[in-house]
């Protein structure tokens, strides 16, 4: 799906030929945006554009670290943090 727009956002006003499109798969994922516009205030055209691609899986390691913090931490403990307090009994 291919999304465009020729209306600035408010905060863009001293824009002209203002356009922006994105290409968005079906999942969501936004694959691709195009932005355009005369910059009034500096006079000149500017544009860019974003893509993605080579998107996939990735494996990553737990670090070390967290063995050493957490001992025998899992995958599947539930919160691997030490934000929780324990209040004193007494």
């Amino acid at each position: 799906m291919t999304l465009t727009a020729t209306e600035p956002p408010s905060a863009f006003k001293p824009a002209n030929n203002y356009s922006v499109q994105a290409t968005v798969r079906p999942d969501g994922l936004v694959q691709s945006l195009t932005v355009s516009y005369w910059d009034r205030s500096r006079k000149a055209p500017v544009s860019y554009e974003i893509r993605y691609s080579a998107i996939g899986d990735t494996t990553v390691s737990r670090p070390a670290w967290v063995q050493q913090r957490w001992g025998n931490a899992t995958d599947s403990d539930p919160e691997l943090s030490d934000s929780q307090r324990h209040a004193a009994v007494g």
